[in-house]
């Protein structure tokens, strides 16, 4: 069996062989023949060592084995999910392409084609009519400022003339 020593924390080298609990009279006689604690031998914790490392070294290479595993699985389920989701995107593309084609082929009714034409010639007429109108009122006006040049400056502008002179010296 195993006990708590005297300090209250479980040590593996050493082992009960009596009854004796700790603060009870007559205490533990360490190193003799006979004595309630012995010692397990270097052979016996090397050997302990090993195992434990041996552990967790099986340990890790699990570990290891696990994660890949769950990387692959996540890569397949990428590529799944990638696959559904272009064959949604393909669904919806037909669908649109056929709607659009359906509309695009039925032939508009010969009533709506007229009034389009009507109303685009009459527009058009009516852009030309106010051109003509107003084309020699525009060419007498781009003639009459172009060639009457005024020679006087503004008031405003003799200031600024004036502040520009007075900040160059």
């Amino acid at each position: 069996c195993r006990m708590k020593n005297p300090l209250g924390c479980r040590n593996l080298f050493w082992s009960c062989t009596s009854p004796w609990r700790p603060g009870t009279k007559g205490g533990p006689s360490r190193g003799r023949p006979g004595s309630i604690y012995r010692s397990i031998s270097s052979q016996a914790i090397a050997q302990d060592m090993t195992t434990g490392i041996s552990e967790l070294m099986s340990a890790e290479t699990r570990a290891t084995h696990i994660v890949a595993e769950a990387r692959n699985a996540r890569g397949e389920r990428l590529k799944v999910a990638k696959q559904d989701a272009q064959t949604v995107i393909n669904m919806v593309r037909t669908e649109k392409e056929a709607a659009f084609l359906s509309r695009s082929n039925q032939p508009l009714d010969n009533d709506k084609l007229l009034d389009m034409k009507k109303t685009t010639h009459a527009e058009v007429k009516t852009m030309t009519k106010h051109f003509e109108s107003n084309k020699a009122a525009s060419i007498a006006m781009l003639i009459e400022v172009t060639t009457n040049v005024s020679m006087t400056l503004e008031e405003t502008r003799k200031l600024s003339g004036q502040r520009a002179n007075a900040h160059s010296y």
